[in-house]
């Protein structure tokens, strides 16, 4: 793609706009033409969907089959077409490769079969057996990789979810609570636009059918099983690690809580949809303008003002100091490094924290034969290390993932010291300044 960025943010809302074309597809299932569409139209104002959206990572990787998977589910099971099946499992095993988030639907659409009795007939079926192989097939390329690298994504699973560290009862009880208001924060513009423009929600008095209960089951399922893994292991969820849960939420609180709406009721949406558009689109302008990145608040803002093309430019002229070449490998947090490298010729390989389990395609033998540029942060340690761990910057005991040169010597050998890099913010209201240390690891031809 050459490069320019814009290929990663056409992507991401190229995968967005799919996934709304997909719930779409869900909500006509349920609703009128106009209630449909003021269900797709509502998802803009959650910043699931909006503010997190340039992001390109994982989370919105898994929006699309996570949206198809439900669609496809309903198909399956309420349609009883056979064709469904075998495109379910695929877009299942799509989602693994994205996400294994989207696992969270197996037992949720497996509850409803069991628990609705003229769906447990379909068990004994072939037609959810393809799904689960073809499922299987598309994946299994990921399994062998898995097993070579100890499980590395599960690993990160535990670390970033703070999972398995000592926790006291009273976490159990508030991790749950925690997530649920993080969850609820991120879905409070939706609640704020219905009710402004459709009035409160009130139970529309229907009885519930199979088709009904499926929606429920997978609209309010993923957050359940959140809340109960927090209440076992004392976790609360990471904030975007919600991100495909409420996609269907509209459909279900259009459904179940909403007449259908009048003309009158409909302008009032559009009009209250419009107005918290341009609210949030002001928003999202202080933030990446820097305007409001005053002590870090806005981490964003910080992401789209820092220095990185200095970052870069030292990285190269530091490597330059020792070794002829491009840089081979930047060791380093998964930002400095991973920043660096993606504006430097050739792109570097990236040794995360110098852990192995964080790049698994690269060991210290490779970087004592390559050379590396070490880089650190010298001023703020834990600055951006929520990208990868649960405790990142404001941690008061944290002093990040640099374990100091001896240690880093004991392992790669010869070590060239740098004079430490100060690299000033951008914008109108820039935080303190970026202070790195960098060193270069020789690569074993320079060293002869």
């Amino acid at each position: 793609f050459g490069p320019s960025d814009a290929v990663f943010y056409l992507a991401s809302e190229a995968i967005v706009l799919a996934s709304f074309a997909a719930i779409h597809r869900l909500a006509r299932l349920y609703l009128a033409p106009w209630p449909a569409a003021m269900a797709v139209m509502a998802l803009t104002a959650m910043g699931y969907y909006s503010f997190i959206v340039p992001n390109l990572n994982h989370n919105i990787l898994v929006m699309l089959p996570w949206c198809l998977t439900i669609l496809l589910v309903h198909h399956a099971i309420e349609g009883r077409r056979p064709w469904a099946w075998p495109a379910l499992g695929l877009c299942l095993g799509t989602g693994v490769l994205a996400k294994y988030a989207i696992l969270m639907l197996v037992p949720l659409i497996l509850a409803h079969m069991v628990v609705e009795p003229r769906h447990r007939r379909l068990l004994a079926r072939p037609g959810p057996w393809l799904a689960v192989a073809v499922c299987g097939l598309v994946a299994s390329p990921h399994l062998p990789w898995l097993l070579d690298h100890e499980f590395a994504p599960v690993a990160y699973l535990f670390d970033r979810a703070g999972i398995g560290e000592v926790s006291s009862p009273l976490q159990h009880l508030t991790a749950p609570l925690v997530s649920l208001a993080k969850m609820g924060g991120m879905c409070g513009s939706l609640l704020l636009l219905l009710c402004g423009a459709l009035g409160w929600p009130r139970w529309q008095g229907h009885a519930l059918s199979s088709s009904d209960r499926l929606l429920v089951t997978m609209s309010v399922g993923p957050v359940a099983i959140v809340l109960l893994l927090g209440l076992f292991t004392g976790s609360d969820i990471l904030v975007e690690w919600a991100a495909p849960f409420f996609l269907p939420l509209p459909v279900l609180l259009l459904r179940l809580f909403y007449p259908s709406p009048s003309h009158r009721r409909i302008r009032r949406f559009l009009i209250w949809l419009s107005g918290l558009s341009m609210a949030m689109g002001v928003t999202y302008v202080l933030i990446f303008t820097g305007m409001v990145t005053t002590a870090g608040m806005v981490k964003e803002a910080e992401w789209s003002w820092f220095p990185v093309r200095a970052l870069a430019e030292k990285v190269s002229s530091g490597w330059a100091t020792v070794c002829d070449g491009p840089v081979p490998v930047i060791v380093g947090d998964s930002w400095l490094a991973g920043t660096a490298s993606y504006l430097l010729p050739g792109q570097p390989r990236v040794y995360t924290e110098a852990d192995r389990r964080m790049s698994p395609w690269l060991s210290d033998e490779d970087v004592r034969q390559s050379g590396a540029v070490i880089v650190w942060n010298r001023g703020r340690p834990t600055q951006f290390l929520d990208l990868d761990h649960k405790n990142g910057d404001g941690d008061p005991a944290g002093a990040g993932w640099f374990p100091g040169l001896a240690a880093l010597e004991a392992r790669f050998g010869d070590i060239r010291i740098l004079p430490d890099v100060v690299l000033p913010y951008g914008g109108s209201a820039p935080p303190a300044a970026a202070w790195l240390g960098l060193a270069v690891v020789p690569s074993a031809a320079c060293r002869r």
